[in-house]
């Protein structure tokens, strides 16, 4: 899955700048997958908590 900002930068991530207008997710059993987080994966609003401009984004879950 691919969250996006309709076409806006989607600012910094885990607080590092990212320079990204995608990123590709995996969402299994309620929980965020992507290759920077922890392999047992992350609450939805926590993962959600980790981007800069989280109100921007277009949650796709």
């Amino acid at each position: 899955m691919t969250i996006e900002a309709g076409g806006r930068f989607l600012g910094s991530y885990r607080d590092s700048p990212t320079g990204w207008f995608s990123h590709v997710v995996v969402v299994k059993n309620g929980r965020i997958y992507d290759g920077f987080g922890p392999e047992t994966g992350l609450e939805v609003e926590d993962y959600k908590n980790l981007w800069e401009y989280a109100d921007a984004i277009n949650w796709p879950f």
